[in-house]
């Protein structure tokens, strides 16, 4: 269990590693590619950075000077997300294929 996952990537699909630290509740910062950003909705559930901006240091110091009351709430919300959009293994599959879909390849 970590207090901090960063997923930074030029390129992603669907990150199962980014799943799992979701339905554990650490907060995450990933890169706003791929399928994440239809994972993750900035300071919501997670937190997401642009390479294109170089904004990685500007979301990483955000996500220091947060309270741990707001971050628990993210932290919340990282876990239902997961259990509402992939615990269900129907449920599972639409949104993969949803997310899937959403791509522009």
């Amino acid at each position: 269990n970590s207090d901090l996952f960063i997923l930074p990537s030029y390129t992603e699909g669907c990150p199962n590693a980014l799943l799992e630290a979701m339905s554990l509740g650490s907060i995450v910062l990933a890169s706003n590619v791929g399928a994440i950003p239809n994972i993750i909705k900035h300071q919501k559930n997670g937190y997401l950075f642009d390479h294109n901006k170089g904004d990685f240091f500007k979301v990483y110091n955000q996500i220091l000077n947060t309270s741990s009351l707001d971050l628990k709430k993210v932290s919340k919300m990282a876990k239902k997300t997961i259990s509402e959009k992939f615990a269900n293994k129907k449920k599972f599959i639409k949104n993969y294929e949803n997310i899937f879909l959403s791509c522009s390849l």
